[in-house]
């Protein structure tokens, strides 16, 4: 079972992005601790990272920053979700293919994009 890491600051994106993952068989850990999400990451060791941009006290790319450096996460997957314009712009992610979900998002663009990372064709 493939497991997926959900880090956003709104308890109603963690609830509906665990609801239509879990339904389509993921195992999920929803967090909206920014203080520890590395620590979260390391212990559960996902396979991909769903993860919003704009978070309380640390900004989504410092987060970003953080797990690409550490070895147990350094190779995991991260797909950014944000509902900022500003975002698809950002250096940083512009030649992520796939790596982007805007917000609001429906259920069938959420699981396309996680499958298209998860089980690449």
């Amino acid at each position: 079972m493939k497991k997926i890491l959900v880090i956003d600051d709104s308890d109603e994106i963690l609830a509906i992005c665990q609801f239509i993952l879990e339904d389509e068989g993921f195992k999920v850990c929803c967090t909206s601790e920014t203080d520890h999400v590395i620590a979260v990451a390391k212990k559960f060791l996902p396979d991909l990272i769903l993860l919003d941009v704009n978070l309380g006290c640390l900004h989504g790319s410092e987060i970003y920053d953080l797990l690409k450096v550490v070895d147990e996460t350094k190779e995991i997957p991260v797909i950014i979700m944000s509902s900022s314009e500003r975002c698809m712009v950002e250096k940083k992610w512009r030649n992520m293919p796939g790596r982007f979900i805007g917000k609001p998002f429906s259920l069938n663009e959420l699981t396309k994009t996680v499958e298209s990372q998860l089980f690449p064709i």
